[in-house]
């Protein structure tokens, strides 16, 4: 699993309990930059999902996503948005015409886990 999250505490966190609840292995950056320069590594861990923080310095979740999914390999690899930020009706559609999940922050962990093990199965 691929963590995206640029807050170091929440990254922490979340990646630890992922790593308790589920069989997936997860790898972590905090910027979308570090994720493009290492794509040769994700291509190879072949993530079973995308976990990504809206907000990310220099590029969003969305574009991240796109070149992501342009990435031999990965143009399968389901994906779940994490935002702080409310979502207008207009932007949910976006995300949902994306085929992306969109959970909003502070997200309820039984949640944010059902919704993954729905995903990775």
């Amino acid at each position: 699993m691929l963590l995206v999250e640029d807050d170091s505490s929440n990254a922490e966190a979340l990646k630890l309990l992922l790593e308790m609840e589920t069989s997936s292995h997860i790898t972590h950056f905090s910027q979308a930059s570090d994720v493009l320069v290492h794509l040769p590594r994700i291509q190879a861990m072949h993530p079973v999902l995308f976990l990504l923080t809206h907000r990310l310095p220099a590029m969003n979740a969305l574009d991240l996503y796109r070149a992501l999914h342009a990435t031999e390999g990965l143009e399968r690899v389901p994906a779940i948005i994490l935002s702080g930020n409310q979502k207008s009706d207009e932007d949910k559609e976006h995300v949902f015409q994306q085929g992306l999940l969109f959970m909003p922050k502070p997200y309820n962990i039984d949640e944010l886990l059902q919704t993954i093990r729905r995903i990775i199965g």
